[in-house]
């Protein structure tokens, strides 16, 4: 930078410059959301392409204010302090070496600054100014540098700052100063080079061919563009590719012969391919072999108005000796089922294909030959709209068509003819799934029966069985099982309401036994807790729903009868009076009332 300066005759300024770099700036912070009221030094100067040039402004009228004014300005006295020092021992140790002047000159200031800041130009691509670093970076929001120029040089710089989110950092480019690419390549050419020739492609606007010239700077692209293809074999590779990627000129060419002859040879490739679909007998080229044709007849032609001889540039005829016999033996036609049919050729490695109409009838299908062969011996595949896939041998195309109608023919048998179907009983517990297999039509081809399996399909909606029939055995062996397996799950319900119901029967008798137990002679004798818990059952509901508390209520009641007959058994046996006895008692109150009277 230094040399740089002393080179252009700017020196003097230079050294203010690079002691304003060592301080980084010689200003206090611009107004921010945080702090609004900060001077803004920014006010200052006129410049708008370069921080540090802005930054010698304010070096320069900070040399005629006061401190008060300075400080007021958004000059920083302590930084401009240190920045004079700086200064003073460079302008020092160069004194020997240079002369300490300068002419002022904008440009020059600005190369010499480029030359100190060579390994950090950065430019701008599409979300920030990248450089060969990974990181992409902003201009600082300080900056006096406006809107986005493409190349910048300046010092990176790294801010911590807290968000919401925690920590964050910002990369900046500080001290930006903006340059060109012209001027990248003159103040450091040891760092330039340049690559010529890439890419040749052909632009029918211009009539020519061009390749792209890329320029680079201490190993960045600095700038990418079209130049006139200077390399003759290139361009003429070029113009043939274009070639061959186009069947036709675009419109208002001034080359209606070439336009014309192009449009014939892509005819005569659409033609070749639709010939070959029968049988691979044309050439049909690849584009590079398409490329390398026309390279070869261009005779170095690299553009349109070059052509010497457009008719070098036209494929060869297809052959019509061999296309008349493709026709012959490949024709379009072929006489099958009374009419002439179209035939389908879809490549070589797949038979060409009759389409059937969907309304021939049946008889018409069933006398088809076995086989159907093109005149040159391919084998054709003959199908109907009807049928999934096309078939060569014709006897399996009937065996698929009658089948299809026998679909049919069930289906009407089904709506028209079939018998009643005796449905179970879901009461019933002795109710079975009927099954029930008839014939409902013979094959014309096989004259085999075609068979109907009735049976019965549970119905959740209505809440009962009803008669299905189906054509596949499969299928209603399937319905069969599905329907055995709901009405045996009914049956086991009906089962299990019936033992039920007999258990709450045998509950119902267990509860009245209790109850009869209470007239027992001498059961006022026994434990009040025991006669009330007796009587708190015999008034219990008996269960009507749950297992568990019917079979929780009959163990409660044979718990109690037997609580209540062994109490019965354990009370004492009653005395029975003897005659002696009574006649004593009697003796005793006869003598007892005489006394009285007496």
């Amino acid at each position: 930078m230094i040399v740089e300066a002393a080179y252009r005759g700017v020196l003097d300024d230079m050294l203010s410059i690079a002691a304003v770099l060592e301080v980084d700036g010689i200003t206090v912070p611009t107004p921010s959301k945080n702090k609004p009221d900060r001077p803004d030094w920014r006010k200052l100067v006129d410049e708008s392409e370069s921080d540090l040039l802005a930054q010698l402004q304010v070096w320069k009228q900070a040399e005629q204010m006061s401190k008060e004014e300075a400080k007021d300005s958004g000059i920083s006295l302590k930084d401009l302090g240190r920045a004079r020092q700086v200064r003073k021992n460079l302008a020092k140790s160069v004194r020997r070496e240079f002369s300490l002047s300068s002419s002022g000159d904008r440009e020059a200031i600005r190369k010499a600054i480029c030359a100190g800041m060579v390994d950090h130009v950065y430019q701008y691509r599409y979300v920030g100014y990248q450089n060969s670093e990974s990181t992409t970076r902003e201009i600082g929001s300080s900056s006096v540098v406006t809107g986005a120029p493409q190349w910048v040089v300046g010092q990176p710089f790294d801010l911590q700052i807290k968000t919401k989110r925690g920590q964050s950092t910002l990369h900046l480019i500080e001290m930006v100063t903006q340059v060109t690419p012209d001027l990248l390549m003159e103040i450091a050419p040891q760092f330039a080079g340049e690559e010529g020739g890439l890419n040749p492609r052909y632009f029918p606007r211009e009539d020519a061919v061009y390749a792209q010239t890329r320029r680079f700077f201490n190993g960045q692209m600095v700038e990418e563009r079209w130049d006139v293809c200077s390399q003759r074999e290139e361009a003429t590779q070029a113009f043939a590719r274009w070639l061959a990627e186009r069947s036709d000129l675009p419109t208002g060419t001034d080359a209606p012969r070439i336009d014309a002859i192009l449009r014939e040879n892509d005819e005569r490739q659409r033609e070749a391919r639709k010939w070959n679909q029968r049988e691979a007998v044309f050439h049909v080229y690849a584009l590079h072999e398409l490329e390398a044709y026309y390279r070869n007849v261009l005779q170095g032609a690299s553009n349109l108005a070059e052509v010497v001889d457009p008719e070098a540039l036209r494929l060869p005829e297809l052959d019509a000796e061999i296309k008349d016999l493709l026709a012959e033996e490949c024709p379009d036609t072929l006489e099958l089922a009374g009419e002439a049919r179209a035939v389908r050729y879809v490549s070589p490695e797949e038979p060409p294909r009759i389409s059937l109409p969907g309304y021939l009838p049946e008889e018409e299908v069933f006398n088809l030959p076995a086989e159907v062969y093109l005149p040159g011996g391919k084998r054709v595949a003959v199908g109907t709209p009807s049928i999934l896939g096309f078939y060569q041998d014709l006897d399996e195309l009937k065996s698929a068509f009658e089948s299809i109608n026998a679909e049919s023919k069930f289906q009407s048998w089904r709506k028209a003819e079939a018998p009643s179907i005796p449905l179970p009983d879901t009461s019933d517990e002795q109710s079975t799934v009927p099954w029930v297999e008839t014939v409902y039509a013979y094959g014309g081809y096989t004259n085999e029966p075609y068979v109907a399996y009735g049976t019965a399909q549970y119905d959740a909606l209505n809440g009962g069985f009803r008669a299905v029939w189906y054509s596949d055995y499969t299928a209603a062996k399937r319905m069969y099982e599905d329907s055995v397996s709901r009405l045996e799950s009914f049956s086991k319900e009906l089962r299990e309401q019936r033992e039920f119901e007999e258990f709450r029967k045998e509950v119902h008798t267990r509860v009245e036994e209790l109850s009869n137990m209470t007239s027992h002679e001498r059961w006022s004798e026994l434990a009040e807790e025991l006669r009330h818990r007796v009587f708190r059952e015999i008034e219990k509901d008996i269960p009507t729903s749950s297992w568990d508390a019917l079979r929780s209520s009959v163990d409660s009641v044979k718990i109690l009868m037997d609580e209540v007959k062994s109490a019965l058994d354990a009370l004492p046996e009653q005395t029975q009076p003897n005659e002696e006895t009574n006649e004593e008692v009697i003796d005793s109150i006869e003598r007892f009332k005489q006394a009285f009277e007496q």
